[in-house]
């Protein structure tokens, strides 16, 4: 490489700090360990409330509050538009502060961004960008869409024939009793029964590539299935030439399919496969497909574009966490982690190489994947036999690993004259039951449903609903002359809100534990407690504590205050800086936030400060 970064930002979403601390000291993390002795740890950094990736991440780069920077939940409720509609906060274009890579950018540096939630599309010329639209690799640019859009790509694919596909999902992932959580990070599953054509050694795989952004049409593979093996082709007649064999646990190598779209174009992608089991039956075959895209798509400018094009690998930042819910495979999920952090790690180096950065921030978010299928189990907060319980605790504790491997490539790379910030956005706190807001306010009737309980997908009797929840802690009066359906005269609003606060108060009570979930239930003119409030704020803020129970949206975060702890867990934000402006080797034990991050970094690196940053320089972690 000609040349490194003055300032390097790791991402690692919902790492735990605790977890990190503790697996230091076991001497599992070399890596961390050397950073935190050439650095400062911060014991105690608290995120933003809602605690939610989107918000926390905003609040990272801006030095700004959710009321401030507009990422006041994942999901946003634009005022005058019914209130079960939402738009997505991770889109750049729903942040409405300068993040301090722009704020650097005015002192004429520049920056490569890559794949951070919130960050995408770039909005200076100075920033080299990679997705960063979504908590997906290949984010699409739709902030008109609700949750994590799919994306440029053709989502990751599981097929399972025979007796395979049964039975597969693994019960103990979530505490007894409870309904898992909205699930709206995971991608669409297409656990398929493959075909059995001729000998029966031949299996057809349909995929409709449904939320393809790209449009692309149907499509097949042929498998020719053996006793250990398989041999993998676009279609049938070009197994025997251009078909890729590949053993059982293995991987096939980098491979590029062309695809036709509905408008008439081609796209091609990149993609890997691997063969989970094979029985020389198509009735008797496991074979997963990574997701399928092209990085460039979503890269700018132009031509930095055509360098992320040339990258080899594929990268594989999300999209294959059903693994983890459907087969129970954290090895699998492991490797597909292996081939991220390795698409990246080539990714940087040859952007280094070519353009002169001054800033390089990278995310990853396969750790907070993990918290959510395997928190539970590994506080002992289900049934999990305790083999099983060892066995996830080993996966999740080799994924810090990973991240420990990369922070030492990086580390390598840069040296002792680059600053370095290692960060997650939250932590993650276990639980054993989970509460629904939508409960509580349908006992106290002010949420009405046309249909009865355990209806799928309940309709909403808008002539009779007063308040409506919203995301993760938001609540709203259903009023007269602002929402569509309103029924609550202006002024009632104020006694309504009282309604809805007495009602979680009421509701999240929980008799068989003897707690009370209910951290703080306030209206929207009393939320700059949690740096909410505005027109993008919910008529009565509301949040949980930490312990045994967790949020209906994110289960292990989200909704909790952003002091939550539970037996082993914390949702407190991990981070780490080092470099020559800071001091070496000290914990620094007060309390900071994220959103001081942006202002501190500023400082030290003499950046201007980003525009609408309300968060403070943290002076004790600088060198004299």
């Amino acid at each position: 490489m000609s040349g490194h970064p003055e300032l390097v930002l790791l991402a690692l979403d919902g790492a735990v700090p605790s977890r990190v601390r503790m697996l230091t000291r076991a001497g599992r993390l070399p890596h961390f360990a050397r950073l935190a002795a050439r650095g400062v740890w911060f014991s105690d950094c608290r995120p933003p409330f809602p605690t939610i990736t989107p918000c926390c991440w905003a609040s990272l780069s801006t030095g700004a509050t959710p009321a401030t920077h507009g990422a006041t939940c994942q999901d946003v409720h634009l005022p005058g538009t019914p209130l079960d509609e939402v738009v997505s906060a991770y889109h750049s274009s729903a942040i409405r502060a300068e993040r301090f890579w722009e704020a650097a950018a005015r002192g004429g540096k520049r920056s490569l961004i890559v794949q951070l939630p919130t960050s995408g599309p770039a909005r200076s010329d100075s920033v080299l960008q990679v997705a960063g639209a979504g908590c997906a690799a290949l984010g699409a640019a739709r902030p008109d869409r609700p949750t994590v859009p799919a994306g440029v790509e053709i989502p990751a694919r599981l097929f399972r024939s025979g007796e395979n596909r049964a039975g597969a999902a693994v019960s103990w992932g979530a505490a007894p009793g409870i309904t898992p959580p909205s699930g709206q990070w995971q991608p669409a599953t297409a656990a398929s029964r493959p075909a059995s054509v001729g000998s029966g050694r031949l299996a057809t795989l349909h995929v409709d590539p449904e939320g393809s952004t790209a449009g692309v049409l149907p499509f097949d593979w042929s498998v020719l299935v053996d006793e250990g093996s398989a041999v993998i082709a676009e279609d049938e007649g070009s197994l025997r030439d251009r078909g890729v064999r590949v053993t059982e646990g293995s991987w096939t190598p980098t491979l590029e399919r062309t695809f036709a779209t509905a408008a008439g174009t081609k796209v091609t992608y990149r993609y890997r496969a691997k063969l989970l089991r094979s029985r020389g039956s198509a009735r008797d075959l496991e074979l997963f497909f990574t997701q399928m895209g092209d990085a460039s798509a979503v890269s700018s400018p132009r031509d930095f574009a055509s360098l992320v094009a040339s990258v080899p690998g594929v990268p594989s930042n999300h999209g294959h966490t059903f693994l983890l819910h459907e087969r129970d495979d954290g090895e699998t999920f492991l490797e597909a982690e292996e081939q991220n952090f390795a698409w990246q790690w080539e990714l940087l180096s040859r952007s280094w190489a070519a353009h002169a950065v001054d800033i390089c921030a990278v995310y990853s978010v396969y750790l907070d994947s993990l918290n959510h299928r395997y928190r539970n189990v590994v506080e002992g907060l289900t049934d999990a036999p305790a083999a099983e319980r060892e066995r996830v605790t080993e996966v999740y504790d080799r994924a810090y690993e990973l991240a420990d491997s990369f922070l030492g490539r990086l580390m390598d790379a840069c040296g002792d004259d680059t600053s370095y910030v290692v960060i997650s956005d939250h932590g993650s706190v276990g639980y054993r039951t989970s509460i629904r807001p939508h409960d509580a306010l349908e006992k106290a009737e002010l949420l009405v449903y046309l249909d009865p309980p355990g209806t799928p997908k309940r309709r909403v009797d808008w002539t009779r609903t007063r308040a409506f929840p919203v995301g993760s802690c938001h609540v709203y009066v259903n009023l007269q002359g602002r929402d569509p359906s309103g029924i609550v005269a202006p002024a009632d609003r104020g006694r309504v809100t009282q309604e809805i606060i007495r009602a979680l108060q009421q509701g999240f009570w929980e008799p068989a534990l003897g707690v009370s979930a209910l951290a703080f239930a306030v209206p929207r003119e009393q939320a700059g407690i949690v740096g909410l409030g505005g027109e993008l704020c919910g008529d009565v803020v509301y949040g949980i504590a930490g312990g045994d129970v967790g949020g209906y949206i994110g289960g292990v975060h989200a909704c909790q205050i952003p002091t939550a702890l539970s037996g082993t867990g914390d949702i407190r934000s991990l981070l780490l800086m080092a470099g020559p402006r800071f001091k070496a080797g000290v914990t620094l034990e007060r309390a900071v936030n994220l959103y001081d991050v942006a202002p501190t970094i500023s400082y030290a690196l003499g950046y201007p400060q980003p525009a609408q940053a309300e968060g403070a320089v943290v002076f004790q972690a600088l060198a004299r």
